[in-house]
């Protein structure tokens, strides 16, 4: 940074992060409105995306993120930096959606549907309604010729 004596940067990037914060806010408030989101229910913070979100999740007992990525193309891209740089470390569950798509066809996928994936499947039953969407439900179940000829071929090419 450079060195102002006269504090003229201090004062303009005060200014600018004071600017950015009203207009943020203003801007949440009014889609949060619309949408019947409690005032209260609301935050905002400084600081590095993922760690904020992560202390916030800790603080308030959160029990899922949900999260917009922008999707950019690339196999190092397939998550956007905040939304892979949130998934590592968090504690709670997360559901990661690409911004602008609207969901037709929602895909529940069980490992193995016994009452551990019930839960899991009754709130995403919930989110395909909320959504319009169709829901389909997949179980993979083990191909124990498939798996074992699976596993004999990679340690053939290892």
């Amino acid at each position: 940074m450079i060195n102002d004596p006269s504090g003229g940067v201090a004062d303009q990037l005060a200014s600018l992060q004071a600017d950015l914060d009203a207009s943020a806010n203003a801007e949440m408030a009014t889609r949060c409105d619309e949408l019947a989101v409690p005032a209260d229910r609301t935050h905002a913070v400084h600081g590095r995306a993922a760690t904020e979100i992560h202390h916030f999740a800790e603080a308030n007992a959160i029990d899922l993120i949900v999260m917009g990525t922008h999707g950019q193309h690339g196999l190092g891209l397939l998550l956007g930096s905040t939304a892979n740089a949130v998934l590592h470390g968090i504690a709670c569950d997360s559901l990661i959606v690409r911004v602008g798509l609207s969901f037709r066809n929602m895909l529940f996928v069980g490992d193995g549907i016994g009452s551990e994936s019930l839960n899991a499947l009754r709130q995403a039953i919930r989110a395909a309604r909320a959504a319009g969407a169709r829901m389909s439900v997949l179980d993979v179940v083990a191909d124990l010729q498939t798996d074992r000829s699976e596993e004999h071929t990679s340690e053939l090419q290892s």
